[in-house]
């Protein structure tokens, strides 16, 4: 090694140094990014969703759903919680990237969720085994909007803390 650095540190190097786009700062960089660890989390989650909807849609094991069954509108908490982790560990997964939809900037992975919920509950009516209900829809869509504000919280407080140099 010579005294001058290596050939990057003095800018010799034939290869080019990636450098960060002008204009951006460090919470537009790491919006880019994907989380992997929670990416798998998204995909095994998404896994067990599909066959809960492929169960029901074939009305198979109905002893998984008869415990909803007991309380009067005992499945809409069921509907809050499924699609809002399902939300929660897609926005952590895409870590907090946004797009803007009807002029208003909305977390990728809560949209992805809505318009994944809003098929599914919209295909229930040719299921003979199942049944379209808009509640369920605004059960699904409420926990989507509350699990996103649970993601955006916790990006915010990771890069509050990696800033100060704590993890």
């Amino acid at each position: 090694m010579n005294a001058g650095g290596t050939d990057a540190e003095r800018g010799d190097s034939p290869l080019p140094v990636p450098r960060a786009a002008p204009g951006r700062n460090e919470e537009e960089r790491t919006m880019n990014r994907i989380d992997i660890p929670y990416l798998w989390l998204t995909v095994a989650y998404a896994a067990f969703l599909g066959g809960i909807v492929v169960l029901a849609d074939l009305g198979l094991a109905p002893w998984v759903f008869a415990a909803s069954k007991l309380v009067s509108w005992g499945d809409k908490p069921s509907h809050l919680l499924l699609m809002g982790i399902l939300s929660f560990f897609l926005n952590m997964a895409w870590c907090g990237r946004t797009v803007v939809l009807f002029r208003c900037r909305v977390l990728l992975g809560s949209a992805v969720v809505c318009g994944l919920v809003l098929v599914e509950e919209l295909s229930q009516a040719w299921v003979p085994s199942r049944h379209a209900d808009p509640v369920d829809a605004v059960c699904d869509l409420i926990g989507v909007y509350l699990f996103g504000l649970l993601a955006l919280y916790n990006l915010r407080h990771r890069r509050t803390r990696r800033a100060a140099g704590t993890t």
